[in-house]
């Protein structure tokens, strides 16, 4: 029966992907006024950036509660040997704590782990990527943890934000709070460093950033798996897989968008690229 993989909504793998490894993932909530979603379900990206754009209150989120987490292991108790449950980071989401609790309820003798990735989106999309493909190949559970550990430690991300403004009023901002004098002048470019946001770099204009953000990456090299990742704006990314072709094989080049609860902080012509180092 093999080892099943699981994940939360803030991974943002595409849909095709999670198809294709047969990768479960549990919605997180998005709150928007008096109306809530579930990310994914009744909630689509375009709408999502759609009443970002035009409506008067910011969106808030909230994990998923440990009962729904409950409610997705005990579906696949009796189809799987074990289960991998990869989450965005604890430093950033109750999710985690969630998947724990939902745990400690569970009466089976299965082993399942729960994994804080310590860092967000397709950062996070890359490893469980990585994770889904052993545990499809007939990885062991042993061997599917032992990547997820591997990919985490060889893990880079880095996302250009027009704006801080969304992560700010989320209040998700961080160590990147040592921005904000500047919110206005500067693009900023920020990575995720033991589970929280932390700032990378700065740039005067959007195309000063797409430079660093190119040069950096490049920096990284080699990389096994990388993903070029954006929240409204499809020429920005389409520019930067231009500028990091042949860094990495076509196959392994993951093209997605910032969802919206990731999307809920980035705010609109975000642009991000996670990579996976040798």
């Amino acid at each position: 029966m093999g080892v099943k993989i699981i994940t939360d909504s803030t991974s943002d793998i595409p849909e095709s992907v999670v198809s294709d490894l047969d990768i479960e993932v549990v919605p997180l909530n998005i709150h928007i006024g008096q109306d809530d979603f579930k990310h994914g379900v009744d909630i689509g990206t375009d709408e999502f950036y759609t009443k970002l754009l035009t409506g008067s209150q910011l969106p808030k989120t909230s994990q998923p509660s440990p009962g729904e987490f409950l409610d997705v292991y005990n579906k696949f108790l009796d189809k799987s040997d074990a289960i991998v449950s990869i989450h965005v980071t604890s430093k950033l989401s109750g999710t985690y704590n969630s998947a724990i609790q939902a745990k400690s309820e569970l009466n089976t003798t299965k082993p399942i782990e729960i994994v804080d990735s310590a860092t967000v989106s397709m950062a996070l999309g890359l490893i469980v990527i990585r994770a889904a493909k052993l545990a499809k190949e007939g990885g062991t559970l042993e061997q599917v943890v032992k990547e997820i550990d591997e990919c985490s430690r060889k893990s880079e991300v880095l996302v250009v934000l027009d704006t801080l403004e969304y992560l700010a009023k989320g209040g998700r901002i961080g160590k990147a709070s040592a921005l904000i004098g500047s919110i206005l002048s500067v693009k900023p470019i920020l990575t995720v460093a033991d589970g929280v946001v932390d700032t990378f770099g700065k740039a005067r204009t959007f195309t000063k950033a797409m430079n660093s953000l190119e040069e950096a990456i490049k920096g990284f090299t080699p990389v096994t798996d990388m993903s070029v990742f954006y929240s409204t704006d499809k020429n920005i990314s389409d520019d930067m897989i231009d500028r990091l072709s042949g860094i990495v094989e076509a196959d392994r080049l993951v093209v997605s968008r910032i969802g919206p609860t990731v999307g809920t902080y980035a705010g609109p012509k975000a642009i991000a690229v996670a990579v996976i180092k040798e």
